[in-house]
């Protein structure tokens, strides 16, 4: 059985780290939207293009506990409805990320986590459900979109557990998709905040969404580090809370432009403002003798 070495980008689907290298030369994507596979004795490489469904049964295993490697705690855990098996030393060995239907509101899916290998599978109905943390969205003012389950929990531990976060079923290679799934929901926010990973594959993925939205609904996070878990496990709770906050408004470049152009215009009026000389107000333009006379305290008592 070949032996698991490390983890890649996935050239097919973008994937930062969803492709498994193996010491045969194999390699497998286990992205949920993807099917890369290179056998490792023939080198061949195989890429399904028949769409699939999940058909293993809903597996919702596990207990709800805090994730200590992640920093996150039991009541983050539990507010997201994750859950995480342990082995019989006491490690935790798999998470359990569930995902709800939109319609209904019914657990039908969940994406299963192997602690040690990093690798995915899923388990129930993916069809019809929503972002991960859809269902547990209470208010309209922000949200912020991650590509991970890990780094939604994350975000949430670091923003003083007060505003929406969501996070993409399939990674950055099916934003585009998935945000477009849901945009009407979205829209309802006042601000819609994204914080894809800070790599490529995350950069390929804002540039894909960022003009769906309707202009000023978007601000867009750069991490110091490559995501939010990272932020969190680093501790470096004070550096993400200040990118979220200080994340600039996106604007398509036709408006920026429009944007600039009032700016300067308001700069020029700014420019040509009254001023005081001698007790008397100049005016830069014309206007009635009585007001070109009157006395500068005078006008600031009448108005």
């Amino acid at each position: 059985m070949a032996k698991f070495i490390r983890h890649e980008g996935c050239p097919k689907c973008r994937s930062s780290d969803a492709l498994a290298i193996y010491d045969d030369g194999g390699a497998h994507c286990f992205a949920v939207s993807c099917d890369y596979h290179t056998n490792g004795k023939t080198g061949m490489t195989t890429v399904t293009t028949q769409k699939t469904t999940t058909t293993s049964p809903l597996n919702m295993g596990g207990v709800v506990s805090s994730i200590p490697q992640r920093r996150l705690s039991q009541d983050t855990c539990g507010r997201f409805g994750v859950t995480v098996e342990y082995s019989p030393t006491g490690e935790i060995t798999r998470h359990h990320y569930p995902y709800y239907k939109v319609d209904t509101g019914e657990i039908s899916s969940t994406k299963v986590r192997e602690v040690k290998t990093k690798n995915f599978h899923t388990t129930g109905d993916i069809s019809g459900v929503g972002f991960f943390g859809q269902n547990q969205c209470k208010t309209n003012k922000y949200i912020t979109i991650t590509e991970g389950e890990l780094d939604a929990m994350a975000v949430y531990e670091m923003s003083g557990k007060q505003w929406d976060v969501v996070s993409l079923r399939s990674g950055a290679s099916n934003a585009a998709k998935e945000v477009k799934e849901h945009l009407e929901w979205l829209e309802s926010y006042d601000t819609v905040v994204l914080c894809f990973d800070n790599d490529k594959a995350g950069d390929a993925a804002v540039d894909q969404v960022k003009d769906l939205f309707s202009p000023s609904k978007l601000k867009i996070v750069k991490l110091p580090l490559k995501d939010a878990s990272d932020m969190l496990i680093a501790n470096r709770v004070k550096d993400f809370t200040q990118s979220w906050w200080n994340s600039k408004t996106y604007r398509p470049d036709g408006i920026s432009r429009r944007y600039r152009h009032v700016d300067n215009l308001v700069g020029k009026e700014e420019s040509q403002v009254h001023s005081v000389s001698m007790g008397r107000l100049e005016y830069p333009h014309e206007r009635p003798q009585a007001l070109r006379t009157c006395d500068h305290h005078q006008w600031l008592r009448h108005g």
